[in-house]
């Protein structure tokens, strides 16, 4: 009976364990795959090799550190935001680990850590903002039209401002309500074991007071008998002339 809960606790753990790690090899290659996507639009649009070269490196190394984002959120968060905050990469792997941190922080810190990656969105959408149109993840869609000239025309300055402030925004709520899922799941966790130690409980007490119910009726039983004995002992003491069949037949009942 005690191997049932045993093993479906096992089997959650296996299933827990292999989600995390599908989520860990998907957040890795989105990262990555957004790096290559993002040097590879500043590189045709005319941004420096040396800034496009050095934003890959770092965010590759972001994206590899997002393996350890629920470990070490805080050192990951720093890595993923040192890219787009000063070279022309994206943000992908910061707002990732924002998620992990806002699963586990709040107030403050977590107030903090979403600064630190709006900014990094802003600056990172800003470059997206300033190439040609048909190169710009902001204008996706826009392709040059053949024997005209590419499309240059500005976008508004608050634009990049407003999408990374949605995407921080969206990363934050997400985390929250996986926060709050992640507190009711403890609740109720915490609620069951109570519920399951109080119903052990009673079943123990039943058990002491059948016990000692079971006690009481052998200690009277027993008491009676010995009361019996001691008064047929007695009486033979007592009768020690009477005839020797009366004295058998008390020795017989004793």
């Amino acid at each position: 009976m005690s191997d049932g809960p045993r093993n479906v606790g096992k089997v959650s753990t296996t299933a827990a364990t292999v989600r995390r790690r599908a989520w860990t090899v998907g957040a890795v290659t989105l990262s990555l795959f957004c790096t290559i996507m993002t040097v590879g639009l500043a590189g045709i649009s005319g941004t420096p090799a040396w800034n496009a070269g050095l934003g890959f490196v770092l965010n590759v190394a972001a994206a590899v550190a997002l393996v350890w984002r629920h470990d070490k959120p805080w050192i990951v968060l720093a890595m993923s935001v040192a890219g787009p905050l000063f070279f022309a990469t994206d943000a992908t792997a910061a707002l990732i680990t924002l998620y992990a941190v806002g699963a586990r922080a709040g107030g403050r810190r977590l107030v903090g850590a979403a600064a630190a990656v709006y900014l990094a969105c802003a600056v990172s959408l800003t470059y997206d903002a300033s190439r040609r149109r048909d190169f710009s993840v902001l204008t996706l869609g826009v392709k040059q039209i053949e024997g005209q000239p590419p499309p240059t025309w500005s976008l508004p300055w608050w634009l990049p401002l407003l999408v990374a402030a949605v995407l921080v925004a969206v990363v934050v709520g997400l985390s929250q309500l996986r926060r709050t899922k992640s507190d009711l799941d403890v609740a109720v966790r915490s609620r069951n074991e109570a519920t399951a130690q109080s119903r052990r409980l009673h079943e123990d007490m039943l058990i002491q007071q059948e016990r000692a119910r079971i006690a009481r009726d052998m200690h009277d039983t027993l008491a009676a008998g010995l009361s019996r004995i001691s008064l047929l002992a007695g009486g033979l003491q007592v009768g020690s002339a009477d005839g020797p069949e009366k004295i058998s037949n008390t020795s017989a009942l004793i």
